[in-house]
């Protein structure tokens, strides 16, 4: 269904010939003309519509398994370029305005495609996540894989109150021992990626797996972690911890979170506890969403999806327990480079204000003629994080007031 945003009514209906399958995966191109939906059965096709019309222009065949993550590429020189991703490895790119018939071209990933994201700069480059916890990025013009990020060491993925085993990399590594022969064995290499989403400058990817806490963002220049944030540190929710603690178990192995001790005979904790037995009774088994659910899967924390703000200085976090929203703090200068936003950047040259009286043999003379308060801003104005810690170190005490007084509030 298409809606107007404007005058919030439903204006198209897109349906399939036989009107017999299911929809999974969703894009519409830049340009607002046509809409491409995949299947969750069948042939596993994807259909293209044009949104003006609502008639089908293309019924696009290639993929032989569940087509996940759907993405149209933001180039201006290819309006049409399709990108899928499938369950059979494989990425999947059609151009839709050059080629009549539904030919692609594939491009074999690691494993299972997860999600897809093209970099908005327009210069061709997809970024895919797979099931293997790479995330490959490809340029779709050239078919070439151009780079790859390896998070299973970055996603720590964490264990849920009914798992009976630790979910960290140290799993099954005895204390004072270190670590095994084969590296790769202290690793948990089931964790992906389950949502990826590009900065509005393409320096930065957002990263998030399912059942992590963590949210990684990655330099798309060197391919290498920028941040890590974690979402929250709630123990009262299931999914937030990585290890698994003895203390936490009772003598059966049955995990003390699972059980109720409350001690409190209110009438309202009555009530409660009588409405979760009654949603353990009705639950069924393997449901985790919906009114089905048990009582237990409402504490599980899981991350749905990510994205950026248009300008790049937010990010949100959609998750089982509320949407989490994320703003830079870009400090005095930071520019928006990929180390600066969203990471720890104190030590990156971001000038306020460069003339000649502003340089470091300044702040050095001013240091030595005793003048705290000048070297304090010329410090402040050339923002090197060595000189400031220098001249901080400097001020004494009784001369902190002094010193405060003298700097300008825009260097504040």
């Amino acid at each position: 269904r298409a809606f107007d945003l404007l005058r919030y009514r439903n204006f198209r209906t897109f349906a399939s010939p036989d009107g017999l399958c299911q929809f999974s995966s969703l894009a519409v191109d830049s340009g607002g003309e046509i809409v491409a939906a995949s299947t969750a059965s069948g042939q596993y096709a994807i259909y293209v519509w044009s949104i003006q019309t609502g008639n089908v222009l293309e019924v696009l065949t290639a993929h032989t398994s569940f087509v996940q993550a759907l993405q149209f590429s933001p180039s201006v020189a290819h309006p049409g370029q399709l990108v899928s991703g499938a369950w059979d490895g494989s990425l999947c790119v059609w151009d839709l305005y050059a080629t009549k018939g539904g030919t692609a071209e594939a491009l074999q990933c690691s494993s299972v495609v997860l999600s897809i994201a093209f970099d908005p700069r327009g210069n061709d480059v997809c970024a895919a996540s797979c099931l293997s916890g790479r995330v490959l990025f490809w340029n779709v013009t050239t078919a070439q894989n151009i780079g790859s990020i390896d998070g299973l060491r970055d996603i720590q993925s964490s264990r849920q109150w009914h798992d009976k085993y630790s979910r960290g990399s140290l799993k099954g590594i005895k204390k004072g021992t270190g670590l095994k022969a084969n590296a790769a064995d202290s690793i948990n290499i089931n964790q992906h990626f389950r949502a990826i989403a590009y900065a509005r400058s393409g320096e930065l990817l957002l990263c998030a797996s399912r059942n992590s806490p963590h949210v990684c963002l990655y330099d798309t220049t060197s391919y290498v972690l920028a941040s890590k944030i974690t979402l929250t540190r709630n123990g009262s929710l299931s999914g937030t911890g990585p290890l698994l603690h003895h203390t936490a178990l009772t003598k059966d192995g049955v995990a003390l979170n699972e059980m109720d001790l409350s001690d409190t005979d209110a009438d309202d904790i009555d009530v409660a506890r009588r409405r979760k037995k009654r949603r353990q009774a009705e639950s069924l088994p393997g449901v985790t969403v919906g009114e089905a659910k048990d009582y237990y899967s409402e504490r599980e924390l899981h991350v749905w999806g990510v994205a950026f703000s248009s300008d790049a200085q937010q990010f949100s976090a959609a998750t089982t327990h509320g949407v989490f929203v994320y703003s830079a703090d870009l400090g005095i200068g930071i520019g928006g480079t990929a180390g600066a936003v969203f990471g720890n950047s104190s030590l990156s040259f971001a000038p306020q204000l460069l003339t000649k009286t502003v340089s470091e043999p300044a702040v050095l003379k001013a240091l030595e003629a005793g003048d705290l308060s000048r070297a304090m801003i010329l410090a402040l104005a050339l923002n090197d994080q060595g000189l400031l810690r220098r001249v901080y170190e400097k001020v004494p005490v009784k001369a902190i007031p002094v010193v405060i007084a003298s700097v300008g509030s825009p260097l504040l």
